[in-house]
């Protein structure tokens, strides 16, 4: 079976969105920190933001600045809830951001556009 997810992953998930929604998924996340830390997945992001923004440099800088609060799940992305829904599969990704990423409100407002589309 892992052969399969392998190979689809490999033909089919390659584009930044799909990393981007991968990477902000905090499910995927936080239990494959040091996987997702790869510049491919962090370039997509970065990536994603650039296009997503492309006419306001303010707003995409402050996006990337709060990608650190994510990462290090420091601030709202901290909380007792916020870990502990973070590791359940029940609880949709975007719903997630959307109760979690309160401190973040610009990253919040992106990664739940990104996740909404790539799960629908």
């Amino acid at each position: 079976i892992w052969d399969i997810i392998d190979e689809r992953w490999n033909d089919k998930l390659k584009t930044p969105l799909h990393k981007a929604g991968y990477y902000l998924n905090p499910l995927f996340y936080y239990e494959n920190k040091a996987e997702l830390e790869e510049e491919v997945f962090v370039a997509a992001v970065v990536q994603c933001v650039g296009r997503v923004y492309h006419d306001n440099d303010k707003l995409q800088d402050m996006i990337v600045a709060q990608l650190n609060m994510y990462t290090n799940g420091t601030d709202s992305f901290g909380s007792a809830m916020a870990i502990r829904q973070r590791k359940n599969s029940v609880i949709f990704a975007a719903n997630w951001w959307a109760a979690h990423g309160t401190d973040a409100k610009e990253l919040r407002k992106m990664a739940i556009k990104i996740l909404n589309l790539t799960c629908s």
